[in-house]
């Protein structure tokens, strides 16, 4: 027969280990419930994955609201007449191609401010095309891409082609939250799951994109593996090295994923 010592001594046992099964219960209740929190609000809006930068760059930018911005597409020539390295087994896209196909608007700086918020006009009628619905391709009228003109072919070793300098131009989330409900909406994707879309760069910051809403746009995400939100992210680090390593000027580059980012890899001969 148990002592009333030893008795004492079970019951203590037992409540510790009661105790201890609650604690931890709550710990799982609350890591779920944050998980299902961070992701029906769609966290981790914009990315482009390209550049994973461990830490913040030690460049600094000027976020003031002097961001301008022009139709002009003679950068796309310009910069292909200015590269630093060396041109002997680089692509280029001919400038009739890209006159034709490619028409950036030109911004001097990264295309947002904290006061003014994200830079450009914001198209409330837009329709996507290609691929499955929702459609993999943005409209070319209301995202023709947009591009930081103080990137060039004669400084990517001081810029996009540098370790974390992209993480330095991306916008912060409480920016892209609001922009990425109003273009859910001006693609018609009202009604639809937010944190099934990725808030994508069109001209990805890691070839010299810049942050305003002619480059921005609601892209479905299909997880094409891990790390990847969608397939674009791939093509995009996959040109990234290409400018990088000298194998594809800039210009060309930011011409083909602008133009198709599906057929970008091919028209390039990188596929």
């Amino acid at each position: 027969m148990m002592s009333s010592a030893s008795f004492n001594n079970f019951v203590f046992v037992g409540r510790l280990f009661c105790r201890y099964l609650r604690i931890v219960s709550t710990l799982i209740f609350a890591f779920a419930f944050m998980s299902l929190i961070t992701t029906s609000c769609g966290f981790g809006l914009v990315s482009d994955t390209g550049d994973k930068g461990a830490g913040p760059s030690s460049t600094s930018f000027d976020h003031s609201s002097s961001t301008t911005y022009s139709s002009k597409t003679s950068v796309v020539t310009n910069r292909q007449s200015s590269s630093s390295l060396s041109t002997s087994t680089t692509t280029n896209i001919s400038p009739s191609t890209n006159t034709a196909l490619f028409s950036p608007v030109l911004v001097s700086g990264v295309g947002w401010s904290s006061d003014t918020g994200i830079g450009g006009v914001l198209h409330h009628s837009c329709s996507a095309v290609g691929g499955d619905t929702p459609k993999a391709l943005p409209d070319r009228a209301c995202t023709p891409g947009a591009i930081d003109v103080n990137i060039s072919q004669a400084n990517l070793s001081s810029t996009i082609c540098s370790y974390g300098y992209t993480e330095s131009l991306r916008p912060p989330y409480f920016l892209t939250e609001p922009v990425k409900y109003s273009l859910m909406k001006s693609y018609g994707y009202e009604g639809l799951e937010l944190h099934s879309f990725e808030l994508d760069h069109l001209i990805p910051l890691e070839l010299g994109g810049a942050s305003t809403y002619q480059n921005l746009w609601p892209e479905l995400n299909n997880y094409p593996a891990p790390g990847y939100l969608n397939s674009k992210d791939i093509v995009e680090n996959r040109l990234h090295l290409a400018v990088c390593d000298g194998v594809v000027s800039l210009a060309a580059a930011q011409s083909a994923i602008a133009r198709d980012w599906i057929t970008a890899l091919q028209i390039l001969g990188l596929s």
